[in-house]
């Protein structure tokens, strides 16, 4: 005989159908803007809508763009966050003239679709890097910058745009390389007015471009007389889109400090560019018997030099060539090859001098033999022990 189960005639009730809330929580978009503030143009203010939208995971769309409008609001129609900024006639100055900062929608996830596959710039960049790091012209590398805005704004970047973004964030501290082009007239002639005896000459190309600049402080002009006549000359290279070479002059005062002479900058170091550094160098430094210059072994240097210093000495800097002599060692560590040769530099006696070269040569022979070939055809290495300066090489 079968059993019926009581629990089958039981009445279950159905779970309620939950309908979407018609009313939402507003929010603010944390961009802080008020009426009536103005930009300098509309890409300022762009990226400060910009930098608002990615930390607070909402995204807009530019509803009107014109000459005189530019009206922002949220990618959903339903939303009431609008912006509205008007252009001041004649001008590129942006005033906000409608804002509503409350959002009636729903927040975006930093982890959805939408929010990641959002493009950081690097304009953003260097928005995030004024305002963590303000008035700082050190900045992280970009590797740490990537991982910054990942953070902060939940967004990921590319290296090369971390990088761009921080040059950006530079530049708009310290101005761009060719506002500075643009302003050097201006700058030499402030440098006469406040610098009694300075020299200065620049040289343009035949499209009347920079080429060449020379600038010489009357103080270091009228101290360089009472000092040990040893010049030394190096180039250090520019680092920016134009490229070319920083060069200085200097000798060292009775502190044993850098004494900076003159100060150049020249497109590249080739014959030209030093011959004409040092025809200006000799409007400050005359020719005598007595003068010494430094420098490392760069040809167009020792040409300059040579063709306009004839009465001067010229010699090698023991460190530049202690690098080079370094390079060409092999099977040793090379960091010890440079110092030993450091040493044979500050020998000041014939036999004790020839002693330690012997030990030098069977040591390191491939170092000896690069010496040998690069000094032999113009002096003795035993030159070595003309002056009591570990800096110089007498030629």
């Amino acid at each position: 005989m079968d059993r019926c189960d009581d629990r089958g005639d039981e009445y279950v009730e159905p779970p309620p159908v939950l309908k979407p809330s018609q009313f939402k929580k507003e929010w603010e978009d944390g961009i802080g803007l008020i009426l009536r503030k103005e930009f300098p143009s509309r890409a300022a203010l762009q990226e400060v809508v910009d930098k608002g939208a990615f930390a607070n995971s909402f995204g807009y769309v530019i509803k009107k763009s014109d000459k005189e409008r530019y009206v922002l609001r949220y990618s959903k129609e339903s939303c009431a966050w609008r912006i509205r900024p008007s252009n001041i006639r004649n001008t590129s100055i942006y005033s906000i003239r409608k804002y509503n900062k409350m959002h009636t929608c729903t927040r975006i996830s930093k982890s959805s679709t939408r929010m990641r596959k959002r493009k950081g710039t690097p304009e953003l960049v260097a928005a995030l890097l004024h305002d963590t790091f303000p008035g700082q012209m050190e900045t992280p590398v970009p590797k740490v910058i990537m991982e910054l805005v990942q953070t902060k704004l939940g967004v990921k970047i590319s290296y090369s745009t971390a990088l761009r973004g921080k040059r950006q964030a530079i530049c708009d501290l310290k101005g761009s390389a060719e506002d500075s082009y643009k302003d050097i007239n201006c700058y030499l002639y402030m440098l006469k007015k406040v610098n009694e005896g300075i020299i200065t000459y620049l040289k343009l190309d035949e499209e009347d471009k920079f080429q060449y600049l020379f600038i010489a402080l009357g103080a270091s002009i009228e101290g360089f007389q009472v000092m040990r006549k040893v010049i030394i000359v190096d180039v250090t290279h520019l680092k920016n889109g134009y490229g070319g070479v920083l060069v200085f002059a200097l000798a060292q005062d009775p502190n044993r400090h850098h004494y900076i002479i003159a100060v150049g900058i020249l497109d590249s170091e080739n014959d030209a560019s030093w011959g004409w550094f040092f025809e200006k160098l000799l409007t400050v430094v005359p020719d005598t018997p007595e003068l010494v210059f430094m420098s490392d072994r760069n040809s167009s240097l020792i040409k300059g030099i040579c063709n306009v210093y004839s009465a001067a000495h010229h010699g090698y800097c023991i460190w530049h060539l202690s690098q080079n002599v370094k390079g060409h060692a092999s099977n040793v560590n090379r960091d010890v090859v440079a110092w030993r040769f450091m040493e044979l530099s500050r020998v000041y006696t014939m036999a004790e001098f020839e002693r330690e070269y012997r030990i030098f040569k069977l040591r390191y022979p491939s170092a000896a033999n690069y010496l040998e070939d690069t000094l032999l055809p113009v002096l003795p290495l035993s030159v070595l022990l003309v002056l009591p300066v570990d800096y110089v090489i007498n030629l």
